[in-house]
């Protein structure tokens, strides 16, 4: 992303997109959230015409789960520009707190634009933590986006202010990204 700005070829977009997802899922069988899901935590690795990700700094899942144990207080960690409203705000955080960070680095990674358009990171917080507010449009941000309303869609399910009412778990995200991508074809 800091060279390019955003992916450019859809196929590569998903194929970065389902890595994520994988990792995220094996963490969370794992019973491991990750609590700071953002570009910079992300290594693309490139082998002949092969790309492979890395999902790196698990760490702050450790310090972020001391701290919560530690004190009740709210102690956040995290990147604004990735957390959800729940992190925001120094609640619980559970698998769809990863799902919300991952919706709104798959609308940066496609659009090269982060889903709320906010100049600090107190500013973004709140954007997150505003039930009303939603993304930006990919429509808006990338209309050669093929089947951009049902992308659109995943990541507003993602992106959801409740946690309740985005996906379960990152099984239920991947069925729609397969649904997305069979349309996008």
């Amino acid at each position: 992303l800091e060279s390019q700005e955003r992916i450019d070829s859809i196929p590569e977009y998903v194929s970065i997109l389902y890595q994520i997802c994988d990792g995220l899922e094996h963490a969370h069988r794992l019973g491991v959230i990750h609590r700071d899901l953002k570009p910079e935590n992300i290594i693309v690795l490139r082998n002949n015409d092969q790309i492979k990700l890395k999902i790196l700094d698990f760490g702050v899942a450790k310090i972020q789960e001391d701290l919560q144990k530690l004190t009740k207080t709210g102690v956040v960690l995290g990147s604004p520009a990735y957390m959800s409203p729940e992190q925001c705000m120094g609640k619980k955080l559970s698998e769809r707190s990863d799902i919300y960070s991952l919706g709104s680095l798959a609308f940066e990674l496609l659009t090269g634009e982060l889903p709320y358009d906010e100049n600090t990171a107190v500013d973004m917080m709140k954007a997150h933590c505003d039930p009303m507010t939603e993304p930006l449009s990919i429509k808006e941000c990338r209309p050669d986006t093929p089947a951009a309303e049902i992308l659109q869609g995943i990541i507003n399910t993602c992106m959801h202010y409740d946690p309740e009412m985005r996906y379960k778990n990152i099984n239920a995200l991947k069925c729609d990204l397969n649904t997305w991508w069979k349309a996008a074809q």
